[in-house]
């Protein structure tokens, strides 16, 4: 009986690049299944949600289909409990731990309570998977990188805006409508944009909102 798999997987934020990588995963995971006799099911795209939390909706449908719920405690943290639900899946296949979670204890829990209802876990960069005898102690070791990349990756963000700031810089990653980078990088106005900018800034003062975007609409 072939194993029921299903493919974690991470995507663009853009719609077309969305379309376009998660089509180009499922391509590749098929193949990857089908030389491993493992029946790919189903592939769960996140859109490039972080991974510091397990508040990402199809990760959280895939537990939910793994038999795992996941709920918050007081404190704001992530639970994950075992219920009488039967898993869809014996597999799930994740490119590598950060994909999963960025968090030790988080990736640590959620991976053993998927163990215990049945549900193995392959990471597909590392070849590392629970069928190993010390996948425990080996995953807790990448978790725990993962964690510590994202926390130094949050600190070095911090810094740069910070001093951005202090210089008197202002560099989104989104330029404001309105607005747009010059050759130099340097944000000017937009001369063609600029005038429904005004326009909502006159309009604003006289009827709100709701009429200029009835109007602009």
């Amino acid at each position: 009986m072939p194993i029921r798999t299903c493919v974690y997987a991470r995507v663009s934020t853009k719609k077309n690049e969305q379309a376009q990588s998660l089509q180009t995963q499922k391509e590749k995971y098929s193949q990857y299944c089908s030389e491993r006799g493992y029946e790919l099911i189903e592939v769960f795209p996140d859109d490039g949600k972080t991974a510091t939390n397990a508040r990402r909706p199809e990760f959280q449908r895939m537990m939910h289909e793994c038999g795992i719920d996941n709920e918050k405690n007081s404190e704001g943290s992530d639970i994950f409990r075992k219920s009488k639900r039967k898993p869809k899946y014996d597999l799930i296949i994740v490119k590598d731990p950060s994909r999963m979670a960025r968090s030790t204890v988080d990736g640590i829990t959620a991976v053993k309570q998927l163990v215990s209802k049945g549900v193995n876990v392959l990471f597909e960069n590392s070849g590392m998977s629970t069928y190993d005898k010390n996948w425990e102690f080996n995953l807790s070791i990448l978790f725990t990188i993962a964690q510590n990349e994202s926390q130094n990756l949050s600190s070095r963000v911090k810094f740069t805006k910070e001093y951005n700031a202090r210089q008197g810089h202002y560099r989104p990653s989104r330029v404001p409508f309105g607005y747009v980078k010059d050759s130099d990088g340097k944000i000017v106005i937009n001369e063609e944009q600029a005038e429904t900018v005004k326009y909502v800034f006159d309009r604003y003062r006289e009827v709100g909102a709701f009429v200029i975007v009835r109007e602009l609409n």
